[in-house]
């Protein structure tokens, strides 16, 4: 291993330390203070299929957090001692920890409350480029399909949170025919991202299936929503963008499988080595 491998894997291990401790003090303090907080403020609105979501989704999407946390931890560690897992795992715990605090910045955002969870976001945000551009360079076309499948991710994930709301306060069946397929897409999606950036070859066709899968069980509830609100769903971005990685993995399928010319993959050499 060279010195400059050498030194990516420093810069991750500390990175992963940083952001692991970040991500597991400030879920805690965060849901701590924002819990109650928005319950009631979605209660004084009168939204109350919402309070009976954030009653029980809210929590569940705190420890999605603090697992990401402890995983970035792990991570750390596994950089530190030149494990070969390491990079791997803080992808995947990167992918948990944005999907995590994406929708606890939605439900503020929805009424005008602080969004604190950026606080978390953009340094996970952050973490993701550095691994992806620095410590293992994949070149900027699967970095930027990775972003584009991540930011899919967590809208997929939305839709689906959107329509459990909407389940709640009775709404359409239609809401009952899409809410876990839009879940099982967010689910999906994370795993394509990490087998693109494996370059393994079935992550293509998860890839194709996913982004159908996301476009159709997404614009059901951006089409019902946009009815009953009677203005423009911003639901109907998630499979927008579902629909256009359908499109671009159809039309630059194999040059997105490639390594880029004159990038080498700073291979993490085992413990001992």
């Amino acid at each position: 291993m060279t010195g400059k491998e050498s030194g990516r894997l420093q810069t991750a291990g500390w990175a992963c330390f940083v952001a692991g401790v970040l991500g597991l003090i400030g879920n805690f303090y965060l849901f701590m203070i924002g819990y109650k907080e928005i319950i009631a403020a979605y209660a004084l609105l009168k939204k109350m299929p919402s309070v009976k979501l954030l009653t029980y989704v809210f929590p569940a999407f705190h420890d999605l957090g603090v697992v990401a946390a402890i995983a970035l931890l792990v991570a750390a560690f596994g950089f530190l001692s030149r494990r070969e897992w390491a990079w791997v795992l803080a992808v995947a715990a990167v992918a948990l920890g944005l999907v995590s605090a994406w929708l606890p910045i939605v439900w503020p955002l929805m009424i005008s409350m602080p969004v604190r969870y950026m606080a978390i976001f953009v340094p996970y945000l952050l973490l993701w480029i550095l691994l992806i551009g620095y410590v293992r360079p994949m070149g900027a076309r699967v970095l930027l399909l990775s972003l584009a499948s991540g930011i899919a991710m967590v809208l997929a994930a939305m839709s689906g949170t959107a329509a459990l709301t909407k389940l709640l306060g009775s709404g359409s069946p239609i809401y009952i025919a899409t809410q876990q397929l839009n879940w099982i897409a967010a689910a999906a999606w994370g795993v394509f991202t990490v087998g693109l950036l494996l370059k393994r070859s079935w992550a293509l066709p998860l890839g194709l299936a996913t982004a159908g899968l996301a476009t159709i069980s997404g614009y059901p509830v951006a089409y019902y929503d946009s009815i009953e609100t009677s203005e423009f769903s911003m639901f109907a971005i998630g499979p927008t963008v579902s629909l256009l990685l359908l499109i671009l993995l159809l039309w630059r399928q194999s040059s997105l499988w490639e390594q880029p010319a004159g990038r080498s993959r700073p291979d993490i050499a085992v413990a001992g080595e």
